[in-house]
This record gives structure tokens, C-alpha cells and sequence, in this order.
């Protein structure tokens, strides 16, 4: 027992000297003129892309099969680097965030004033809703721009880096004040809390980490997808709003798609998968405007179905848990 208290105390350590040091990182990138660090992030892109083979294969398999391209086609590699090169610049985005003020993010990102339009009636009506993204340009933007214009917003997140980046990764990303949660049933009773009460949940959709989704179609080829998202909005009945931050030559565009409901009706599992579908269309038709963004460097397509991740519930369980919250 003494030595597990030791390890779980010199984990705890290690976890905040790695959130210092991404504070310590953050103030030197923010001292670095922007474009002359993006095309140092472009070159560390470059160097990934050489020195991670296994995220290298993952990339060039996704590329190949969402755009029916041969793995040793020139448009795939080309794809492929630019998605390391996106995924270098998202991080030093990152690094960055600490510093950043409310204004600077606000300017920073164009919104169709229609579409945030489509926010805020919801916000006024007392509804929150359901928000889900990809792996896509600028994603962490998302909560970030949501958080500067001080709506109610909370991120369910899942580790899928060692302990150590990911102590970094949530230093960075709750800097500002961005409310993070992590999927687990304490995660999820807080989640259905702050949706009865109007507020916003974001997630991510274009992967299943838990390996406990649905088999649905997804650039014309079976893959599993989450149905957290679509679990949840049923629950509390809550719409659902896709978001997309694309990075621009200069800037960031955040897409926001018309909300929708869950059906609710005798029939749960058809509920599910057809607000699912929907959902995967959505991501399907934002993937293809900038392929080069899409940084995922998980397998979308695997060769088996994923086995679960060690967790102590079931996502299936997500209508227990609004029943009793």
C-alpha cells in the first residue's frame, strides 16, 4: 500500500512539472513572430512525418481509403504531409493560447454572423446543446472561441496520449478558463448537469476511442463511430450542433451546421443510428473542403474492430445516468 501511495504521489508530481514546463514552452512561442513560427512548426511537421512511421502508415491509410486513392499515390503523401504540418501549427496554436485574450481569439476567427446567430437564439431559449467536431483544422479553437464569447461550455475529453503530454496538453487547453471533463461516469453525470441547466457540451466525432460505437458508413466504407454524442443529446434532449474551426491563410473560419434532434421514439437504437448517419455525413462533407486538415492519426478504418479501452461504464448506460440527474 506505501508503494502504491509513493507511485501515485510521483505521478502527481510529474504531472504538474509538465504543466509547467508547457507554461514555460507557451511563453517562448508567444515571443516568436507568428509566421516565421508556423514555418517552424511546418519543418518539425516535416521531421514527424519522417520520424513517426506508425502515425505516418495511420495518415496514409485514411487519406487512401476516405478519396479511393492507391497508398503510393503522390496526392496521398501530399495529403498526408500537410496533415503533419497542420498538426505542428494546431500545437503551437496551442502553446500560444495562455497569452491570448478574449478580443484576440474573437478577432482571430471569422463567424458567418448567421450562424452564430443560430447560437445565441439557442442560448436565449435556455437550450444548450450537443457539440460535436472532428479532428479538423483548428479543432481545440472551437471550445476556446465558444469560451472567449463567455457561453456555457464544457469539453468532454479522453486521453489518448502517455500521461505526461496529456498533463501538458490540458494545462494548455484550460489556461484560459475552458472547462474540460473527462469521459467517465463522473464526467458524464456533470455533462447531463450543465445540459439541463442550457449549457454546451462539446466532443469530438470522427473516432471511436472507446470501441463501443456503431458500425455506420463514412466516405462510403464501414468504420465504427461514436454514439456518445448522440447518446447524450437523446438523454436530455438536447440539440445537436456540428462545428468546424478551418484554418485560413490567415485566421481561422468556424463552420456551424444547423442543429438538429434525436427522434424520440419507441424505437432507440434507430433514433441513435440515424442521428449518427447524420452526423457522419456532416463530417464526411467538412473532411473533403480541407483534407489536409483532417489530423487524426488514429486508424478511422481498421483492419478489426477496436478493442474497448479499460473503462467503468458503458456508454449504454448514458439514459440511467439523465434519469437520475
Amino acid at each position: 500500500m506505501q508503494h502504491e501511495r509513493t507511485t501515485e504521489h510521483t505521478t502527481r508530481a510529474e504531472r504538474e512539472t509538465m504543466g509547467r514546463l508547457a507554461q514555460l514552452i507557451s511563453r517562448f512561442a508567444d515571443i516568436m513572430p507568428l509566421q516565421p513560427a508556423y514555418t517552424f512548426a511546418d519543418r518539425v511537421g516535416d521531421l514527424a512525418y519522417h520520424l513517426l512511421p506508425h502515425y505516418r502508415q495511420n495518415v496514409l491509410h485514411n487519406v487512401a481509403t476516405a478519396f479511393d486513392l492507391s497508398l503510393n499515390s503522390p496526392d496521398v503523401e501530399r495529403i498526408a504531409r500537410q496533415i503533419f504540418r497542420t498538426s505542428a501549427r494546431n500545437f503551437l496554436d496551442l502553446l500560444r493560447v495562455p497569452s491570448l485574450s478574449d478580443a484576440e481569439i474573437i478577432r482571430s476567427i471569422w463567424v458567418d454572423p448567421a450562424q452564430w446567430a443560430t447560437v445565441e437564439s439557442l442560448q436565449q431559449q435556455g437550450r444548450g446543446a450537443v457539440v460535436v467536431t472532428a479532428h479538423l483544422g483548428a479543432f481545440d479553437y472551437v471550445g476556446q472561441l465558444l469560451a472567449a464569447r463567455r457561453l456555457p461550455f464544457v469539453a468532454l475529453t479522453a486521453r489518448t496520449v502517455p500521461h505526461l503530454v496529456d498533463a501538458a496538453v490540458l494545462q494548455l487547453r484550460s489556461s484560459r478558463g475552458l472547462r474540460l471533463e473527462r469521459v467517465s461516469p463522473v464526467g458524464l453525470r456533470r455533462a447531463i448537469q450543465a445540459l439541463r441547466r442550457g449549457e454546451f457540451v462539446g466532443m469530438v466525432a470522427d473516432h471511436d476511442f472507446s470501441g463501443r460505437g456503431e458500425l455506420v458508413p463514412f466516405f462510403g466504407k464501414a468504420t465504427i463511430l461514436p454514439l456518445g454524442p448522440v447518446r447524450l443529446a437523446r438523454a436530455v434532449n438536447a440539440p445537436i450542433l456540428a462545428a468546424f474551426a478551418r484554418r485560413l491563410a490567415r485566421g481561422y473560419q468556424l463552420i456551424i451546421e444547423p442543429p438538429f434532434y434525436v427522434e424520440q421514439t419507441a424505437d432507440a437504437q434507430r433514433d441513435l443510428r440515424r442521428a449518427l448517419l447524420r452526423i457522419a455525413t456532416m463530417l464526411e462533407a467538412s473532411i473533403r473542403q480541407t483534407p489536409g486538415q483532417w489530423v487524426t492519426f488514429q486508424r478511422v478504418w481498421p483492419e478489426q474492430r477496436p478493442q474497448f479501452m479499460p473503462m467503468p461504464f458503458v456508454l449504454g448506460e448514458t439514459e440511467r445516468f439523465a434519469h437520475y440527474y
